[in-house]
C-alpha cells in the first residue's frame, strides 16, 4: 500500500475519526517521518479550509546542531504555508539518567498544552517502529499490555483529553521513503540514530536487518505479533477494570491524597501481575505515568514485609502509600514540621497552609465553644503521639499514638497534621475528635468542630 494525501486524509478522518473542526498539532521534528506526514497534512489542508494544522518542534538540547534545525524546520513550513511553534527542553535532559523516557514525557506536555481540549496530536511512528518496540519491549519482559506496542491512538498524557494519534502506523519506512522522494521532500537525518549505545538504536541498526535477511522474521509478522498481543490485551484489560472497581474506594480520597484509594484486602499480594496492573490501571487514571519494573518490585516487597505492613514509592508529583491494606496517592509534602512545643494560632494556621491544608469549623454538637475559637488561647502542637487525653465515655486516659494506631490513622496524616490545644491542653486530635478537657469548658456558646481539606 503506498502512501499518498489522499490515503492520510481517509485514514485520518474516516478510519480514526479525527474532526476536521479543530486544530491540529504535528509534531515536527524534520527527520524524514515527520517531513512526510506534515507535507500529506499540507496537502489536505491546501484543499480544505477547514483543516487548521500547526507545525509544532521541540528541541531536546542533545545535539550541537539543534538550533539550525529549528531553523530550517521554520523554513519548510512556511513553504508548506503551515504555522510553526517551538520550544526547548533546555539544559533539564543533559544531567537525565533516562533521557528517552524524560524527554519523551516534556515533548508530550509541551504538545498537550499546545492542542485543544478534546484536541489532536499527530506523530509520524510507522510500521517499522511498532516492530522495533515490539521486539524491544519482548527482551526487556514486557508483559502483554506492553507487547500490545503501539496503538494508533491513545490520550497523550494519562487522563488528558487529549488524544495522540499516529495516521502512520500502517506504512512501513520504505513507502515513507518513496513519497518523500518522489515529492523532493529535504529533511533532517539526526545523527543519534545511527549511535547504537540506545537500545532501540541497536535493534534498528544491528539485529533487526540480519532477521530480515534471513526471511523467517519479518516486519509484517512482528507487527502481526503486536496484534495478536492487542487483542489479547483488551480482554485482560476488561477484566482487569472490572477487579478495579471491585477495590477503588470511590469518594474516600482522605486528606492530602490525590485520588480515591485502591482497598487490597482481598487481593493475593503474591499475585503480582494482578497488583501490578491493578496499581498501573489507578494510576493511569489518575493521570499518572506507572513506575518502572524495578520500583514496582521493590514497592511490593516493603507492602509484604511483615515487621511494617507499611510501604512508599515517589512518582512524578506525589508519593505512593500503602498502610492498612489500601494504596494512596498522596501529594509531595516537603514543608519542615515544627519541632515539639507549642506552635501560635496564626503560626499554626500558615504552616497547615504550607502542608495544603485548609482549616474551617462547621457548628456540632460536640467540638470546641465558640468563645474559646475567638480568643487567643489555643494554640497548635505537632509531635503529640507519646502524649496522654482523655476522650468522653472513657474511664482511662490513652496515648494519642495508640489511639491513632487504633482508629487506623495513615503515619503521614498523624506525623503531617497538629493537635489542637486550649491553654496548653489537647482539646482536639485529628481523626479522634474533642477530648474531656474541651467538654468540661463551662460555656453556653455553639459548639464549633474543626474540619480539615485540600487546599485548592
Amino acid at each position: 500500500m503506498n502512501f499518498s494525501s489522499e490515503g492520510l486524509k481517509r485514514i485520518l478522518f474516516t478510519d480514526l475519526g479525527v474532526r476536521k473542526d479543530q486544530k491540529i498539532i504535528v509534531a515536527y521534528s524534520g527527520g524524514c517521518d515527520s517531513q512526510v506526514l506534515l507535507h500529506g497534512m499540507s496537502m489536505i489542508a491546501s484543499n480544505d479550509q477547514t483543516v487548521v494544522l500547526v507545525a509544532a518542534h521541540y528541541d531536546h538540547g542533545l545535539e550541537e546542531n539543534s538550533k539550525q534545525w529549528i531553523e530550517a524546520c521554520r523554513q519548510w513550513a512556511i513553504r508548506f504555508q503551515v504555522e510553526f511553534v517551538s520550544n526547548s527542553a533546555g539544559n533539564k535532559l543533559k544531567s537525565n539518567k533516562n533521557i528517552e523516557a524524560r524527554g519523551r514525557e516534556l515533548r508530550y506536555r509541551w504538545l498537550a498544552c499546545l492542542a485543544e481540549p478534546d484536541g489532536v496530536v499527530l506523530t509520524a511512528h510507522h510500521a517499522d517502529d511498532q516492530a522495533e518496540t515490539f521486539l524491544n519491549r519482548m527482551f526487556r519482559g514486557g508483559d502483554i499490555t506492553q507487547l500490545a506496542g503501539i496503538r494508533f491512538t491513545r490520550p497523550i498524557l494519562h487522563g488528558s483529553s487529549v488524544q495522540l494519534v499516529r495516521p502512520l502506523l500502517g506504512f512501513n519506512k520504505e513507502h515513507i521513503r518513496t513519497y518523500a522522494m518522489e515529492h523532493g521532500l529535504d529533511w533532517i537525518d539526526d545523527p543519534s540514530n545511527v549511535r547504537n549505545d540506545a537500545d532501540r538504536n541497536y535493534l534498528r541498526n544491528r539485529l533487526l536487518p540480519v532477521l530480515y535477511e534471513r526471511g523467517r522474521v519479518t516486519r509484517e509478522r512482528l507487527v502481526a505479533a503486536t496484534e495478536f498481543c492487542r487483542q489479547i490485551s483488551q480482554n485482560h484489560e476488561k477484566s482487569l477494570t472490572e477487579r478495579f472497581l471491585e477495590i477503588v474506594e470511590c469518594g474516600a480520597k482522605s486528606l492530602l491524597c490525590l485520588a480515591d484509594p485502591i482497598n487490597l484486602s482481598n487481593v493475593d499480594l503474591d499475585d503480582e501481575p494482578l497488583v501490578f496492573g491493578l496499581m498501573r490501571l489507578w494510576l493511569h487514571r489518575s493521570g499518572r505515568s506507572s513506575p518502572t519494573d524495578k520500583q514496582m518490585n521493590s514497592f511490593l516487597r516493603q507492602m509484604k514485609n511483615s515487621s511494617t505492613r507499611y510501604a512508599e514509592l515517589p512518582v512524578a508529583d506525589g508519593q505512593i502509600r500503602y498502610f492498612d491494606r489500601k494504596i494512596y496517592l498522596t501529594r509531595l509534602i516537603d514543608t519542615e514540621i515544627p519541632e515539639p512545643g507549642f506552635v501560635s494560632w496564626d503560626e499554626g494556621i500558615t504552616k497547615l497552609q504550607e502542608i495544603g491544608i485548609v482549616l474551617r469549623f462547621v457548628k456540632g454538637d460536640s467540638g470546641l465553644p465558640q468563645d474559646c475559637i475567638s480568643s487567643s488561647a489555643l494554640s497548635f502542637a505537632w509531635h503529640c503521639g507519646h502524649k496522654m487525653i482523655n476522650l468522653p465515655k472513657r474511664s482511662m486516659s490513652s496515648m494519642i499514638r495508640k489511639l491513632q494506631q487504633s482508629y487506623r490513622i495513615p503515619p503521614w496524616e498523624r506525623r503531617l497534621i497538629p493537635c489542637i490545644l486550649y491553654r496548653d491542653r489537647i482539646v482536639w486530635v485529628h481523626g479522634i475528635g474533642t477530648t474531656v478537657d474541651c467538654d468540661s469548658l463551662d460555656t453556653l456558646e455553639q459548639r464549633l468542630l474543626p474540619c480539615l481539606s485540600q487546599a485548592g
